[in-house]
């Protein structure tokens, strides 16, 4: 018989942090229920849109012991998966301790990801290739994590403010099965706002939490939120503060644009979620990219965020 998961020793070195797992299964049952109860409306309903697998952040043991870790908040995940109804079935419908094979098998994949993108060792990479298949990833988003982390010692912990995207139909083909000509996308204020409602009962939030855990691990060195102003609204649904501690946002004007604007230090959202860690609100990469500011000008950014990390050493 096949041995489980969790007993191959090549997949336990990508483990997570227990307070991180422990905290993905008590709060993310909550947002699973919430994809099925949206997936199974009428089509005409839900307008012919899904939502998608969720995204489960990683955080591996071995890192904590000998890394600092810098926090990035990206907008959403993209391509993450249909939430197929037998997987659900075969995922969630089990006895308890087998509830959550699916997520451990993703935050393992996070934690093989973050690691082979950020080494230059290719017999690592090929070891990691041997248990998942990873390619290297040269977007934008990945370019800035590595100018950010590779020479300071940092380790990234990559997460989103939205843990799910909607797959919607593309030139309003309403027949056409999912995979085929449906597209990501991000979720609506509306959405965002039913899930806020759903975790706004219990006072806690999947973003929040996240927070406070890799906080708790007092490796944790500052916090990038690369997502531009346009996400106040789902950052202040997805932490649970209120719109009136998010009034400084970062500003994009033209390639002159000082780095101060351009990158901001948030001391609103410092002090609503109650941390001794500096918060950065800059653009995420791709938009600065499309907007004619090249990696060489993110460097700026880049350096105001080590420069700031150093001054709290």
């Amino acid at each position: 018989m096949k041995r489980e998961l969790d007993e191959l020793d090549e997949f336990k070195q990508f483990e997570s942090i227990k307070e991180l797992t422990d905290m993905q299964n008590g709060l993310y049952p909550q947002l699973l229920n919430f994809i099925v109860d949206f997936n199974n409306q009428s089509k005409e309903t839900r307008n012919y849109e899904e939502l998608s697998l969720p995204f489960y952040s990683g955080l591996q043991q071995k890192v904590i012991k000998n890394r600092e870790i810098i926090m990035i908040v990206g907008q959403e995940s993209r391509n993450s998966g249909s939430f197929d109804k037998t997987s659900w079935k075969n995922w969630c419908n089990k006895k308890p301790n087998a509830d959550w094979t699916k997520s451990d098998i993703q935050t393992k994949w996070v934690n093989a990801y973050t690691e082979f993108q950020l080494t230059d060792d290719n017999r690592k990479k090929n070891e990691i290739n041997k248990i998942f298949s990873i390619k290297n990833n040269n977007g934008p988003f990945w370019r800035f994590i590595r100018d950010l982390c590779k020479n300071n010692n940092l380790y990234p912990f990559y997460t989103n403010i939205d843990k799910v995207h909607r797959y919607v139909p593309s030139n309003n083909d309403q027949s056409s099965k999912l995979g085929d000509k449906f597209y990501s996308a991000p979720l609506t204020y509306k959405i965002e706002e039913n899930i806020y409602d759903k975790f706004k009962d219990i006072d806690k939030y999947i973003l929040r939490e996240e927070i406070k855990i890799v906080n708790d691990t007092g490796k944790l060195k500052a916090i990038v939120f690369l997502v531009g102003p346009k996400y106040a609204k789902s950052i202040q649904y997805a932490l649970g503060v209120e719109n009136k501690q998010l009034n400084e946002k970062p500003q994009y004007k033209n390639k002159n644009n000082s780095q101060d604007k351009l990158c901001i230090i948030s001391e609103e959202l410092k002090e609503a979620l109650g941390i001794d860690v500096t918060i950065f609100w800059t653009y995420h990469p791709n938009f600065l990219l499309t907007r004619g500011l090249s990696d060489s000008r993110w460097s700026g950014i880049i350096q105001k965020i080590i420069d700031e990390i150093k001054k709290d050493s």
